[in-house]
């Protein structure tokens, strides 16, 4: 029971804390809690789906197809976070223009609520084909199986983690509101290059790139990837004890192209706001 709790405790936090800062980054938009939900019901579907038939895509590729099916789910993410971040900004303008009833909720395309759907669902397949894989290999291999253990060992890990994003969203709301939609936006950005990092190891360690493949420096002095801390970090900014030289390029590109896209935004709303103003 302890071992299943851990599992599913370890993946169900990066989707909780992702969860987490979708919710207050998209919190103004009407109805984008039902699009989240919406989200986490496809990925979940999508995670066992894809689950019953991990042994078939792993032959895919000449061995390949997990790493490569694994790297297709990290940049349809890493895409969607961008586009939010472009379509969140032109929200908060919205917001800006309704100055005299900040109470409004702001009416979006269908095609926007659809990408943040697409953005969830996307998180979720990534960890939960894991916990899923995980979990059948323990009952696979666990002669004594007693599945009311494993749904409370389940149930337990995957509460605990929805209560740290819980905890996280609702730590977010209570920042000023004039700097929520930066702090919700900037986690986001290293969130974004956190997966990109992610994707950069893969690409190391099964040789679909060849170089680049050196350690740079090693924290795990400092703080464990394993550990609660780590896992904690490694979520948020893309926490790695050892990573190599294709992760760090790819972790400061990210947030180089995702910073300079918000700062852009940024300058392009603020540049409209104040046209309209002197209107």
């Amino acid at each position: 029971m302890a071992k299943v709790s851990v599992i599913v405790f370890r993946e169900m936090l990066e989707i909780s804390i992702f969860i987490g800062i979708i919710s207050v980054a998209t919190r103004s938009i009407i109805n984008s809690r039902n699009y989240i939900i919406l989200g986490i019901v496809i990925g979940s579907i999508i995670s066992i789906l894809v689950a019953l038939i991990f042994a078939k895509i792993s032959l895919m590729f000449d061995g390949l197809g997990a790493e490569f099916f694994s790297l297709a789910i990290i940049f349809i993410a890493i895409a969607m976070v961008a586009y939010t971040i472009v379509r969140v900004m032109n929200y908060n303008n919205e917001l800006k223009q309704r100055f005299s009833d900040l109470q409004n909720g702001i009416q979006v395309g269908i095609k926007s609520k659809l990408a943040i759907s697409l953005m969830v669902a996307a998180t979720v397949v990534r960890e939960g084909v894991e916990i899923v894989l995980f979990l059948g290999g323990i009952i696979a291999t666990d002669k004594m199986v007693c599945i009311t253990n494993y749904l409370i060992g389940g149930m337990m890990g995957g509460i605990s983690a929805v209560l740290i994003g819980y905890g996280l969203y609702n730590g977010l709301i209570i920042i000023a509101p004039k700097y929520l939609f930066k702090v919700s936006l900037g986690v986001l950005i290293f969130i974004a290059a956190a997966m990109s990092s992610d994707a950069a190891a893969i690409m190391t360690s099964s040789g679909i790139i060849a170089g680049c493949s050196e350690v740079l420096w090693d924290s795990s002095w400092l703080v464990l990837d394993d550990s609660f801390f780590g896992r904690f970090l490694k979520v948020l900014i893309g926490y790695t004890a050892t990573p190599n030289t294709l992760q760090v390029i790819f972790y400061i590109s990210t947030l180089l192209v995702l910073y300079m896209l918000h700062y852009c935004c940024s300058m392009d709303n603020l540049n409209q706001f104040q046209k309209k103003w002197k209107k």
